[in-house]
């Protein structure tokens, strides 16, 4: 006959380790990479899978740089390594998996978010410096919120640029609700950003040039009217079109040698996810799991710690000494030791 209180526990460890694989699971989130754009030197193909943390690799191979972590990642082939790219432009869409654009002539990859987008923009951006630490200051290095540029932020990009409203009429969204208004918003700043590459131009000076773009309005649409809602679907349009006027635009000014991509990754939902079911899984009846730590733990663990190696370290330098010690009749171990003492005249 089955014990009642082992059936109890069975079924809640089942429980607790089938939210602890869905936790693991949803650390990484799903997303897309398109290409949009790349010189003739770089050959993008495949539709094979990529991981965040590879992203920034391939990035930096299209710049001329020496990647710093190899992988297996078949996409980009280079055909002339003397003529890469000079710029990267990249257009972070948050909380979408895809854009879902029509466009032509693009590359789309699978994406495996596995790393926060601060990570591999400040990963990229510290290699352009080391690589040209004299003449970091000369090098377009510039890094977009647009949600901030929407709510006032100064951006040296956007200088001097008048970032006008939305003028046009939309089906489904509606310039009324907050969320499609600041998405909107973050469209026109993309549109004014190509008009301004576009009629301003670049300085064409060998040193390689870094735009990060981060649109963070796609996501509280997707949160207000749903992941599949024509409003979402709208939105994505309007933002394809706008990303690729400016793809346009850094294709013209840099006469067809820059890499010009879009990432969408979902990975804020499924960070809400996961912490959702850590929570789930923290109210569980039986747990067999310790309490958790006080915040006394980190500084007792480390006096415990440093003192018992500082004493190990003490105990064997003793020993060493003791073992080379020169047993003569200075010595007050021999002195102690000896069965024949004598005394001084």
């Amino acid at each position: 006959m089955t014990d009642p209180v082992l059936s109890y526990r069975a079924k809640n460890m089942l429980i607790t380790t089938i939210i602890g694989a869905l936790c693991v699971a949803a650390v990484a989130a799903e997303g897309e990479l398109q290409i949009l754009s790349s010189t003739d030197s770089l050959h993008f193909h495949g539709h094979e899978r990529l991981s965040q943390d590879t992203l920034k690799e391939v990035l930096s191979a299209c710049l001329g740089f020496t990647i710093e972590k190899s992988s297996d990642w078949k996409g980009l082939r280079i055909l002339d390594p003397f003529k890469y790219s000079e710029a990267v432009a990249v257009v972070f869409a948050d909380g979408v998996r895809s854009l879902d654009s029509k466009l032509p002539h693009i590359h789309r990859y699978p994406l495996t978010t596995t790393e926060h987008e601060e990570e591999t923009w400040q990963s990229l951006r510290s290699r352009v410096d080391a690589r040209f630490p004299h003449k970091v200051h000369n090098n377009s290095v510039y890094r977009l919120d647009l949600q901030d540029i929407v709510s006032g932020e100064k951006s040296p990009l956007l200088d001097g640029v008048h970032i006008a409203r939305d003028a046009q009429q939309h089906e489904y969204l509606d310039p009324e609700v907050e969320e499609d208004a600041q998405l909107m918003k973050e469209v026109q700043v993309i549109r004014a950003l190509a008009h301004k590459i576009e009629s301003l131009g670049v300085a064409h000076d060998g040193l390689p040039d870094l735009y990060w773009i981060v649109l963070r309005g796609l996501h509280a649409v997707s949160d207000r009217h749903g992941a599949q809602s024509p409003a979402t679907r709208e939105a994505k349009k309007i933002v394809a079109e706008a990303v690729n006027a400016l793809s346009q635009a850094f294709e013209k000014v840099y006469e067809g040698r820059v890499v010009v991509a879009t990432v969408a990754t979902d990975s804020s939902h499924t960070r809400r996810t996961r912490d959702l079911l850590q929570d789930s899984s923290s109210e569980s009846p039986v747990s067999d799991t310790p309490s958790a730590y006080s915040p006394d733990y980190p500084v007792i663990f480390n006096i415990i710690l440093w003192f018992s190696i500082v004493l190990i370290f003490a105990l064997i330098a003793i020993c060493v000494a003791i073992a080379d010690m020169d047993p003569g009749r200075d010595s007050i171990i021999y002195r102690m030791t000896s069965t024949r003492m004598k005394k001084d005249n």
